[in-house]
């Protein structure tokens, strides 16, 4: 849920906000849901702990984004951060009496909600429509429209995450995110930055790969650059 911390979190003191390490949970599976979280800077993963005792991870957040949005009364997933991160907690209570309010927060919140629910259908197609290299050059688009970029011009990707974590997400096996990956990069569809960053030298491979236009992947970049140099506002 990608969306700019704002007004909201202006009104709110550093008392509200908490710092964290890698790997530390934020709220778990099945916590009372009390309010929302807002990641303003890091990177938080979702997952989902099944019945018979695997974890799905559902997604990846980014500064700027808001997760612990629900109706229900409890969490339906766990937080924990992939990297060290700072994040504001806005309680349930304070968010509803705003709405009240302010128009433009409750629709700022159903636009959440309706972003949420397309993340959640790409997901699905991930899992079941697309082969592992189609998965791992979908995935590597969808984090150069959502994370920070270090330099969106050079077409530079922001993965943070580990491959285990990127398997968890797309439903592959280790050595099948790593092969695919070295795959992207024997093509010149990739090159390597660093540890965690990754150029795109072939964007029109790599998005039709993904199954993505170029306009789509365009309009979504300038969103994403927009958000991230913008004055923040109420989420």
């Amino acid at each position: 849920m990608k969306t700019q911390t704002g007004a909201y979190a202006q009104s709110k003191t550093d008392t509200s906000s908490k710092k964290y390490g890698p790997k530390q949970q934020v709220f778990a599976q099945g916590d009372a849901a009390t309010g929302i979280y807002e990641v303003m800077t890091g990177c938080v993963k979702l997952m989902r702990c099944l019945s018979d005792g695997r974890q799905q991870i559902i997604g990846f957040f980014f500064t700027g984004d808001v997760i612990g949005l629900t109706a229900g009364k409890t969490y339906s997933y766990s937080a924990v951060t992939v990297t060290p991160t700072k994040i504001r907690f806005n309680k349930k209570t304070d968010v509803l009496r705003r709405m009240m309010q302010e128009d433009a927060l409750g629709e700022n919140l159903v636009q959440l909600a309706s972003d949420e629910l397309a993340a959640a259908h790409d997901q699905m197609t991930l899992l079941g429509c697309k082969r592992p290299l189609e998965k791992v050059a979908s995935f590597i688009v969808a984090m150069s429209r959502k994370a920070p970029n270090r330099e969106q011009v050079n077409r530079e990707v922001y993965l943070p995450m580990p491959q285990t974590d990127m398997g968890g997400y797309l439903g592959l096996a280790l050595e099948t995110v790593s092969r695919s990956f070295s795959a992207l990069k024997r093509q010149g569809v990739i090159s390597s930055v660093d540890r965690h960053f990754f150029r795109i030298d072939d964007l029109e491979a790599l998005l039709d790969y993904a199954d993505t236009s170029a306009t789509d992947w365009e309009s979504a970049s300038t969103a994403v650059t927009t958000h991230q140099t913008s004055e923040p506002h109420s989420f």
